[in-house]
């Protein structure tokens, strides 16, 4: 559960960020090691719906980016 730092109302954690100039991707965060071996994972967003605040994160849980 993310807290807003505007309200400090419950976000909803369940929204993407789409391109809308390519509808068949979503935007992927992308690290390179030192071996030059890309990690991508996807970028969610979680949204307040009491004043609209919006944040950018990655889930760690699910994706590594080791």
């Amino acid at each position: 559960m993310r807290k807003c730092p505007i309200c400090h109302k419950e976000m909803h954690e369940d929204a993407y960020l789409i391109n809308k100039a390519n509808f068949l991707n979503d935007l992927y965060i992308v690290r390179r090691d030192e071996n030059f071996v890309k990690h991508e994972a996807p970028v969610e967003a979680a949204l307040c719906p009491h004043c609209g605040h919006i944040e950018l994160f990655y889930n760690p849980i699910k994706y590594h980016l080791n």
